[in-house]
């Protein structure tokens, strides 16, 4: 048994161990590009987009369904905040 066979067990052990902090609840997808326009800040519509109008539907559409998975709402209509409190935060 080499030394990695033996480590292994113990780096796994450690990992399970190890509890990861949740530091949000949301997402943010990013697009890359080697475009020369693309430095910067770049507005997904607008002078400074560097999309087509079938690209910026495909990249909506690529996030709702992202959405969909990541919130496990697959109708997206899920309150994000119950009447109950947002009702009692205007009181």
């Amino acid at each position: 048994m080499n030394k990695f066979q033996l480590l292994l067990p113990i780096f796994l052990l450690a990992f399970q161990l190890i509890q990861a902090q949740v530091i949000s609840k949301s997402f943010e997808m990013r697009y890359f590009t080697d475009s020369t326009r693309a430095v910067g800040t770049i507005d997904f519509k607008g002078d400074s987009s560097i999309f087509s109008a079938e690209e910026r539907v495909g990249a909506l559409q690529k996030f709702i369904q992202y959405s969909k998975n990541y919130f496990q709402d697959k109708d997206l209509d899920v309150r994000a905040v119950p009447n109950s409190e947002y009702q009692a935060a205007l009181q």
